[in-house]
């Protein structure tokens, strides 16, 4: 409920309540002004989140995110 009436980089339209996301959970108290890119994602459609955690898993964990164990990363693998 937060993140309702936001609009992000990229987004035409602002998230809307019920609106499905995904957010990461390392940097999730983060304040939203200091999170990395990628942090959270509400796709248009709900099946947009599939294509979404494939994102934040490769670009926002693995590479931006600085609140991720080196063992999660080191879980997720190394194919991208």
């Amino acid at each position: 409920w937060q993140d309702v009436g936001r609009t992000a980089s990229g987004r035409r339209r602002p998230i809307m309540m019920n609106q499905v996301g995904i957010q990461c959970r390392h940097c999730q108290n983060v304040p939203v002004k200091n999170r990395q890119k990628g942090a959270i994602y509400y796709p248009a459609k709900l099946t947009g989140i599939y294509q979404a955690a494939q994102n934040m898993g490769v670009m926002h964990i693995r590479k931006l995110c600085m609140h991720v164990d080196e063992d999660t990363i080191n879980r997720l693998g190394t194919s991208e």
